[in-house]
């Protein structure tokens, strides 16, 4: 293939995927509209479906193909991963302020049903 055809495959890929994002975009915006939703909420939901879809289809797979613990680890290592950045870029990009609110109920309560979690895999025999 030559050079000026890969360029032009490529300028028609971005050009659809920029087309695609304006039609996506508008849409949400009137399914916020017609449910009553902020842009920002009915963002957030779909971000965080697209972003579990491929962890959930990797772990569909990794369960019918007798790998638990792929699973198991594909589930509590992406939410790790995905917490983890995402509050690392926000912090990079603007410092984030936490609420003490954090320190006294939720950072508690994490650990509390992380041992939770670790002490229900133990007794069932499920891999972690």
């Amino acid at each position: 293939m030559s050079i000026v055809f890969e360029c032009l495959i490529f300028t028609g890929c971005i050009t659809t995927l920029w087309l695609s994002t304006r039609v996506f975009v508008s849409r949400l915006e009137m399914l916020s509209i017609k449910w009553g939703l902020s842009m920002l909420s009915i963002s957030s939901i779909v971000l965080a479906v697209l972003t579990s879809v491929p962890e959930l289809l990797v772990s569909v797979q990794a369960v019918m193909h007798g790998s638990e613990e792929m699973a198991m680890g594909n589930i509590l290592g992406s939410v790790v991963a995905n917490s983890a950045l995402v509050m690392g870029v926000c912090g990079l990009i603007k410092p984030v302020a936490v609420d003490a609110r954090v320190f006294r109920l939720d950072l508690p309560l994490s650990i509390v049903l992380l041992f939770v979690l670790m002490g229900c895999a133990y007794w069932s025999e499920l891999p972690l």
